[in-house]
């Protein structure tokens, strides 16, 4: 298996679990929790699966984040909605999306057989190391097939960028480092990483002194050799220490699976439903397709990108309307228990 697999199925996984973000900010079923903002929407919901977790625990698990722009979220949410009530509502906002992009298509073969590949790359792994992906492994596995291949997505993601920081950490990069030198990387932008990621202007500045002083930027805020060199070591460490799970699956199946998630993915990138630039660096399999194209690295064809006019209005005005009856299993609060 080569060393770019475990990548190249990270641009297929991250949209997939990415809608989640919008699931937060544009359906009913979480805006009816009423918490105070976007930001403690997004918090509370990827920290849920902690319980009622300090500050301190969320910023250090998600590390990029800074500190203070966590403590504006929690643990205040939590006094307005408690976790179970978050997790209930993050797997109901996730099922509306699904609906509203891809309708009937959820009852197909082929979403029950995405999610029995996820299912069978991840429910073994070793969670020891690894906060956020240990969290979500303590959930109960979603028996509604499209809320289980998000499970597993999400899984196979947190897997991954738990496994990021542990390579961040090994470079002796903190944070705002790290955000710092993947502007600098061209792989997101200053402003976007700085408002999302929540760094005030002296501690992006004091990174910024500590990267030059360290010889991994010039005086204009560039990489050098031993800046592009150390982002090489831990983009390789992170996508070494992610490969356990496409190694367990085999890469006959890795290859189906990679097949089965690239149109997923790009159809949910074609719903608008994941933002361009982004503070993650995840490129566009839409607008920038010679990016994604995937096949081959196990021996298969490429796939084809997808053609079409943008769908995002469309599914907007599918979740601007009330909610249709459906005719599939419900989702009920069982579905985000923990155990």
């Amino acid at each position: 298996m080569t060393e770019s697999v475990p990548r190249r199925m990270w641009w297929v996984v991250e949209p997939i679990h990415g809608v989640v973000r919008a699931a937060i900010a544009r359906t009913a079923a979480f805006s009816s929790l009423e918490l105070a903002s976007e930001e403690m929407a997004y918090f509370a919901g990827r920290a849920a699966p902690f319980g009622a977790a300090p500050a301190e625990l969320v910023a250090s698990s998600f590390y990029v984040f800074a500190p203070d722009h966590v403590r504006r979220s929690l643990p205040q949410a939590w006094d307005l909605a408690p976790p179970q009530s978050v997790l209930n509502a993050r797997l109901h906002a996730v099922d509306e999306l699904f609906w509203a992009v891809f309708e009937d298509e959820l009852r197909s073969e082929r979403i029950d057989r995405s999610a029995e590949l996820i299912n069978d790359a991840i429910s073994m792994e070793e969670p020891l190391g690894r906060p956020v992906f240990a969290a979500h492994m303590a959930l109960d596995w979603p028996t509604v097939p499209h809320l289980a291949l998000w499970h597993g997505a999400t899984l196979l993601r947190e897997h991954r960028g738990d496994g990021h920081v542990a390579a961040l950490l090994n470079e002796g990069l903190d944070g705002c480092s790290a955000v710092v030198l993947a502007v600098a990387a061209g792989a997101t932008t200053a402003e976007l990483a700085r408002t999302e990621r929540g760094w005030s202007e002296p501690e992006w500045a004091h990174a910024v002194a500590d990267l030059v002083e360290r010889g991994l930027l010039d005086e204009r805020e560039d990489l050098t050799g031993a800046g592009r060199e150390l982002r090489r070591r831990v983009e390789h460490k992170t996508d070494e220490l992610a490969r356990g799970p496409y190694e367990r699956l085999g890469v006959e199946s890795v290859d189906e699976l990679r097949v089965l998630l690239t149109d997923l993915a790009r159809r949910i990138v074609k719903a608008g439903l994941i933002a361009f630039p982004n503070a993650i660096g995840m490129p566009d399999m839409v607008s920038r397709p010679t990016v994604i194209d995937i096949g081959g690295i196990l021996g298969a064809e490429p796939v084809e990108s997808v053609k079409g006019t943008d769908q995002a209005e469309e599914v907007q005005a599918r979740l601007d309307e009330p909610s249709p009856v459906r005719e599939h299993e419900p989702v009920g609060d069982e579905q985000a228990r923990m155990r």
